[in-house]
């Protein structure tokens, strides 16, 4: 983090969402977070990641959607304030 900065790192992470692979994207966007709790725009992307790996099958399993449900209540109140 500190030699790429954060806004590259979600760069990258918007980047690897858009290309269809939400867990990498969530990594990098969850190493932004670790190092900035209080990122609004990390935060927004954890939404979007957490939303596309519900979309992408997560509702299938119980505790998988809880998961991701739970998540996206979480960052959603970060990324709203």
């Amino acid at each position: 983090m500190e030699l790429a900065g954060a806004k590259v790192v979600l760069d990258r992470a918007r980047s690897r969402l858009a290309a269809g692979d939400p867990l990498r994207a969530l990594r990098l966007a969850e190493a932004v977070a670790a190092a900035e709790p209080a990122s609004r725009e990390a935060a927004s992307l954890l939404v979007d990641v957490h939303e596309a790996l519900l979309a992408a099958g997560g509702g299938v399993n119980f505790w998988r959607a809880a998961g991701c449900t739970i998540q996206i209540t979480r960052w959603r109140a970060v990324a709203d304030g």
